[in-house]
């Protein structure tokens, strides 16, 4: 109805799945990578999580395009089913004859045979299901299963499975331990922030075929603010305020059409959020957009201790009852609120913080540094203030930013000083089936995905091949990264050398200060 008005080719905010649209962040590229990482592996499960709308779908679309043509694929969109009919559909997908009123029993044989004949033809079959979080358990350990199907070289069937932060909750039953363990890439998408949110609109009105700006930059930033960075609600909120700007015969949405849009899609109230978030996460999402705001031009360097002239020493106690500051009594509610920062939260409230952000390819830690190593890995961490555990989710060279569930808390860099002792924890993201410290002459899809990442940092052309060696060469080249980063050159790969090389090849993690 408008793309004529506005000389659109066609209309660039449809919220069908089209990867001629997709807009490749920092982490949909990396969620990209680590998808055609998982399918270079021979058979086990790929997982991508993510919340509704974040574009899971359209990558997978993506990633097809880039597959060679002996590639047989089948997809499932609908998942609830039972066993028999699970294993019917796989079939028909991939165009499997089978006759009327077949057992279970003769489905897997025939499933067996076609990959076995698609191993002949030199053909890789991937089996996609969409919506994964509603699996059952059983049905969950039946694709386990489907799995054991093998030669004596390598396994017969890929499977990808796409789902909602629930399903990492799910993977991480006891039952399905067996599960996890064949998973061999895994990755979260979060929202967009605001700078990939505007970058997102001008991107789709792009292919669409726009040469001019067609929404204010008030109207862009209320766009990002009532769809939270979800791409999906971005599509209806631009379709319906495009639609509203056409209307009214204006030539530039503005931020009351974007507000008027938003009052029709989600009604009058505000859409009460279901994705399990904390509440508090928008109050801190508006703190922390204000920090980068009021900041953003300042340099990423702090004053130590030493640097400020505080004549007044005061005690840990002191400084917190003056600014009446209340944390949590255990560390795993910390660990919960920085879960948060990472846009991630968990309905399971019982199972250990820590275990259900494994699942999901994130892992906690803990370091004793000092300030300057702080502002070095440039991560949300959680730290002990008078027994007491608080998130520093944001700082800069005059302050800490730190809640405690709903409630916010800053520090000068000079109280901190005093008070801190050292100790903080913090999430960082793993790659592929990450055990460990690389030792030398280690292999395996971790030193594949290492390869990668230093291919990437020295400009170089991703190597393609697995089973890559853990060399003196490569060693050296992990030596090189550190010396670069300002850390220990060991060669040593452990969780610090990972933090930064997520830090030089992704923006999708947050950080300390910007």
């Amino acid at each position: 109805m408008y793309a004529d008005y506005f000389n659109l080719r066609e209309l660039p905010f449809s919220i069908a799945p089209n990867p001629k649209y997709l807009y490749m962040s920092a982490q949909h590229q990396e969620a990209l990578a680590h998808l055609l990482f998982g399918l270079q592996q021979d058979g086990g499960f790929v997982v991508l999580t993510g919340e509704v709308g974040t574009g899971k779908t359209t990558i997978c679309k993506r990633l097809f395009e880039q597959l060679p043509n002996d590639i047989e694929i089948a997809f499932i969109l609908n998942p609830c089913l039972n066993e028999m009919d699970l294993i019917e559909t796989i079939c028909q997908e991939f165009k499997i004859k089978i006759a009327k009123d077949i057992k279970l029993k003769d489905l897997l044989d025939k499933l067996n045979n076609y990959l076995l004949v698609c191993h002949s033809k030199n053909k890789k079959p991937i089996l996609l299901i969409d919506e994964a979080q509603n699996l059952s358990t059983e049905l969950l350990e039946q694709l386990r299963l489907l799995t054991n199907l093998e030669t004596n070289e390598k396994k017969l069937l890929q499977i990808i499975l796409l789902g909602q932060t629930e399903l990492a909750e799910k993977l991480n039953k006891k039952e399905l331990r067996q599960f996890n363990q064949r998973i061999t890439a895994r990755y979260h998408l979060a929202e967009l922030d605001e700078s990939e949110s505007r970058n997102y609109i001008i991107h789709r009105l792009s292919i669409a075929g726009c040469d001019k700006a067609l929404f204010s930059k008030q109207a862009t930033k209320k766009i990002f603010q009532e769809s939270e960075g979800i791409p999906r609600l971005i599509n209806l909120l631009c379709d319906r305020a495009l639609l509203g700007c056409y209307t009214e015969s204006r030539s530039t949405v503005t931020k009351k059409m974007v507000e008027k849009s938003s009052e029709e899609i989600k009604g009058k109230r505000q859409r009460k959020r279901t994705n399990g978030f904390f509440p508090f996460v928008l109050g801190m999402s508006s703190l922390i957009l204000l920090t980068v705001f009021l900041f953003k031009s300042l340099p990423t360097f702090y004053e130590t201790s030493s640097g400020i002239k505080d004549k007044k020493v005061k005690t840990e106690l002191e400084i917190l009852e003056k600014k009446d500051f209340s944390g949590h009594d255990k560390l795993g509610s910390a660990i919960r609120d920085l879960i948060s920062v990472w846009g991630i939260s968990f309905e399971d409230m019982e199972t250990n913080s820590c275990i259900l952000s494994e699942k999901i390819g994130l892992r906690c830690v803990n370091f004793l540094i000092d300030l300057d190593e702080i502002f070095k890995i440039n991560r949300p961490f959680v730290v002990s203030l008078n027994q007491q555990f608080f998130t520093v989710a944001r700082a800069n060279r005059e302050t800490f930013f730190l809640f405690a569930g709903d409630k916010e808390y800053q520090l000068s860099v000079s109280e901190f000083s005093q008070i801190f002792d050292g100790n903080i924890d913090l999430i960082w993201r793993m790659p592929p089936n990450y055990n460990g410290p690389i030792s030398l002459h280690a292999k395996g899809p971790t030193v594949d995905w290492l390869s990668i990442q230093l291919a990437l940092v020295n400009e170089e052309t991703p190597p393609i091949d697995e089973n890559v060696i853990f060399s003196e060469e490569m060693s050296k080249k992990v030596k090189r990264f550190q010396k670069l980063s300002g850390l220990s050159e060991n060669g040593v790969v452990d969780a610090l050398t990972w933090i930064h090389l997520n830090s030089y090849n992704s923006q999708s993690v947050p950080k300390l200060s910007y």
